[in-house]
C-alpha cells in the first residue's frame, strides 16, 4: 500500500548571488524533462468544470457549511503590514492567539456564503474520478492592491473520499477568482499571490499560537530566526500570480493543472490550505463582487494504475520577521531597481528520486531570468573573494542584490559564460545546469503584470546530501507607466520608483521518490540542519505554553497551577536546557559555525 511522507527541513540560508544567458538554445518545455507540452499539464477547461455544478444557486451559510474557514481583508498594504482590517468570519475570531496582530482585526460579519459540488469526471473534465469544488464569497473589493487571507481545514471536501477508500490520489486541480455566474477573473485584475494546500496541521496558519513575532525571536533574530515560525509551507498543490492560466492560447479557456500523466498526489488526510489574494485595479475602483473558487479531481488509490508523486519546496533562507509587520511575514527579499543584480543560494538535497516536473515561483518584473544548477557554489565560482561583501554584518537574514557592474561584469550574458567556465575547470558542463527559466509578462494599461514562465527543465536524478545552487539576474522591468502597478502609478509617487521592490527565487520540484510514497518536503536554503531540528523540538513546546497561558484561565487555581507545571513550564524548560546545551557542545568541540554567529 502507498504512504505519505511529510517532512520539514530547516536551514539558514548560506548565501546569494544571481546570472543569465550565453548557452545553448532554448527549448520551453513547462518544467518537464519528458517532452513537456501545454496539454500535458493544462487541458481542461475551468468551464467544463463548472458546468457540472450549481455554485451560484446552493451558496449558504460559511458558518454552518463550512465552519473551520478564515477570511480576512486589508483595504491595501499599509494597513495590510500593521493588521488593519477586518476578519468576515468572525465565528472563528476567538481561535486567533491573544497575542497575534490578527486578533487585531475588527469582526464583520458580512453574510459569507459557501457552496459545494462533486461530480463523476467525464471526458471533457479528466474522464477518470471525481471532482470536488468549492465557492467562497461574495467578496467585494475596490482595487489598491488589497488583501483577501483564506485558510480552512479539509480544504477540498474530501474527508468522507478518505472514509470511504481510505487512500486517494489527487490528479488536477483549480484555484481562482470569479464572477457570479463562473466567468474566471484574469490577471489582472485578480491576482493569486499565493495558495498552499498542506498537509493537515495541529492549527491553520493564521491561528498558530506562536507567531514569529515574540521576544524570544527578537533576542535570536541573529540566528536561525527562519526557524521561529512554526507553520512551514510543505504544500503539494499551489497557485502563484504567474501561474494564471487564462487566455493563454487566446481561446478563452481557462486551464485547470494535471499532474504529469501517470502519476498523482497520495492523501489519506484531508489536507489544509491557507493563501492571499490582491485585486490589482488602481485605488478606489469600481466594486467589483467576486467569488473564490478551489477544485481537485481526485481518484481512488485502488483500482487506479498510478505512481505516488512528491514535492519539494525549495525557499530561500533570508526572513527578516518583524514584531507587528506582516509584511516582513512573506520571507521576501528587496530587489534594487536602479541596477541590474544577481542573487544566489546554495542548498543541500534532502531527496533521493526522479524529477518529473519543476514550477517556480519568481516576481516576473523584477526578474531577467533564473537557473538551478546541479552543483554547489563554489563550483560556479560564486565565492569569488574579489566580489563585494554578502553580508557585511556577518548576520544572514536576507538575501543581497549584488551590482554585477561592481563585479566587473557588463551583461548577464558575461555573468553566465563566467559561471559556465568555472563549472568546466570542475570537470562539470551544461547538462549540470538542471532548469532556467525566462521572465514572461503582459503589458496592460502601461503596466506590466506576470504570467506563466518560459522555462526549460532537463532529467535529473536527485541525490540526497549533494548540493544544489540557484541563481537569480534581477533586473526591474516596468511597463510604459514606469511604477510597478495600477495601485501605484509613477504620477503618484513623484515620478520615483521604490529604491527596492519585494521578490522571491523559489523552486518547487514535483517527482518520483521510487519508493512508492508521496513526500512533502520543505526546504530553505541550509547551513544549520541539526541546530534547525532541535529548535523544531522546542517550538513544539513553546507553542504549547502559548496556548495553555490562554486556557489556563478556564480551569480552577489548583487545576491550572498543576496544568502549567507538568503541560508546560516543565517540557519547555526541557526543551530550553536542550537546546542550550546543544550550541555549548557544538561551540565547544566544533568550534564557531564559519559566518561567525555566537551561540
Amino acid at each position: 500500500m502507498p504512504s505519505v511522507s511529510n517532512a520539514i527541513t530547516l536551514g539558514v540560508a548560506l548565501s546569494m548571488v544571481g546570472s543569465s544567458t550565453a548557452l545553448s538554445e532554448f527549448k520551453a518545455n513547462w518544467g518537464s524533462p519528458f517532452g513537456g507540452t501545454r496539454e500535458m499539464f493544462y487541458q481542461t477547461d475551468i468551464k467544463d468544470v463548472q458546468s457540472h455544478c450549481r455554485l451560484r444557486e446552493d451558496l449558504a451559510s460559511a458558518k454552518e457549511t463550512h465552519p473551520t474557514l478564515i477570511v480576512q481583508h486589508f483595504n491595501d498594504t499599509k494597513e495590510y503590514n500593521v493588521f488593519v482590517g477586518n476578519d468576515i468570519t468572525p465565528w472563528n475570531h476567538h481561535l486567533y492567539p491573544y497575542h497575534s496582530g490578527w486578533r487585531k482585526t475588527v469582526p464583520l460579519d458580512t453574510g459569507l456564503k459557501h457552496s459545494t459540488c462533486k461530480f463523476k469526471a467525464d471526458d471533457k473534465t479528466g474522464g477518470n474520478g471525481e471532482w470536488s469544488v468549492r465557492r467562497i464569497g461574495p467578496l467585494t473589493s475596490h482595487g489598491g492592491y488589497d488583501w483577501w487571507q483564506f485558510a480552512s481545514k479539509d480544504v477540498f471536501n474530501l474527508q468522507d473520499a478518505i472514509d470511504e477508500h481510505g487512500q486517494i490520489y489527487l490528479v488536477d486541480s483549480y484555484i481562482a477568482g470569479v464572477l457570479e455566474d463562473g466567468t474566471v477573473l484574469e490577471h489582472p485584475p485578480i491576482h493569486v499571490h499565493h495558495i498552499h494546500v498542506v498537509p493537515p496541521k495541529e492549527y491553520l496558519r493564521y491561528q498558530w499560537p506562536f507567531t514569529g513575532e515574540e521576544e524570544m525571536q527578537k533576542n535570536f533574530r541573529d540566528r536561525l530566526h527562519s526557524n521561529w515560525v512554526p507553520y512551514m509551507p510543505n504544500y503539494f498543490i499551489d497557485r502563484h500570480g504567474e501561474w494564471d492560466m487564462c487566455g493563454y492560447d487566446k481561446s478563452g479557456k481557462c486551464y485547470t493543472e494535471q499532474l504529469p500523466p501517470g502519476y498523482g498526489f497520495l492523501v489519506d488526510e484531508a489536507p489544509d490550505f491557507e493563501g492571499e489574494v490582491n485585486d490589482v485595479r488602481a485605488t478606489d475602483s469600481e466594486p467589483l463582487v467576486w467569488y473564490f473558487e478551489i477544485g481537485v479531481r481526485y481518484v481512488p488509490v485502488k483500482g487506479n494504475n498510478l505512481k505516488p508523486a512528491s514535492m519539494l519546496v525549495s525557499l530561500e533562507a533570508h526572513a527578516l520577521i518583524q514584531s507587528g509587520q506582516q509584511f516582513t511575514y512573506e520571507n521576501y527579499y528587496f530587489v534594487p531597481t536602479a541596477y541590474n543584480g544577481i542573487t544566489w543560494y546554495e542548498s543541500i538535497m534532502p531527496v533521493d528520486g526522479t524529477l518529473l516536473r519543476i514550477k517556480s515561483h519568481n516576481h516576473m518584473t523584477l526578474m531577467n531570468s533564473t537557473y538551478l544548477f546541479d552543483a554547489s557554489a563554489e563550483e560556479l565560482g560564486l565565492l569569488n573573494p574579489e566580489w563585494p561583501p554578502l553580508r557585511p554584518d556577518g548576520i544572514k537574514t536576507r538575501a543581497p542584490v549584488l551590482d554585477i557592474g561592481k563585479m566587473n561584469f557588463q551583461n548577464f550574458d558575461e555573468l553566465m559564460d563566467y559561471l559556465m567556465e568555472n563549472l568546466k575547470k570542475h570537470g562539470k558542463d551544461e547538462s549540470h545546469l538542471k532548469c532556467r527559466i525566462n521572465t514572461n509578462m503582459v503589458e496592460v494599461d502601461g503596466f506590466q503584470f506576470a504570467q506563466y514562465p518560459h522555462d526549460e527543465c532537463k532529467f535529473w536524478n536527485l541525490r540526497k546530501g549533494a548540493k544544489y545552487t540557484s541563481v537569480a539576474f534581477q533586473q526591474y522591468i516596468p511597463g510604459t507607466d514606469g511604477g510597478p502597478g495600477p495601485h501605484k502609478p509613477l504620477a503618484s509617487t513623484g515620478g520615483k520608483v521604490a529604491e527596492a521592490l519585494p521578490m522571491h527565487n523559489q523552486w518547487f520540484l514535483i517527482y518520483d521518490s521510487n519508493d512508492y510514497t508521496s513526500h512533502y518536503d520543505v526546504k530553505t536554503a541550509d547551513e544549520s540542519f541539526y541546530d534547525a531540528k532541535i529548535l523544531g523540538m522546542m517550538m513544539a513546546y513553546i507553542q504549547k505554553v502559548h496556548r495553555g497561558v490562554y486556557e489556563l484561565h478556564k480551569q480552577t487555581t489548583a487545576e491550572a497551577t498543576m496544568s502549567a507545571v507538568w503541560n508546560y513550564a516543565i517540557p519547555a524548560t526541557v526543551a530550553v536546557l536542550t537546546y542550550l546545551f546543544t550550541a555549548w557542545f557544538r561551540v565547544t568541540f566544533f568550534g564557531q559555525p564559519k559566518n561567525g554567529r555566537a551561540f
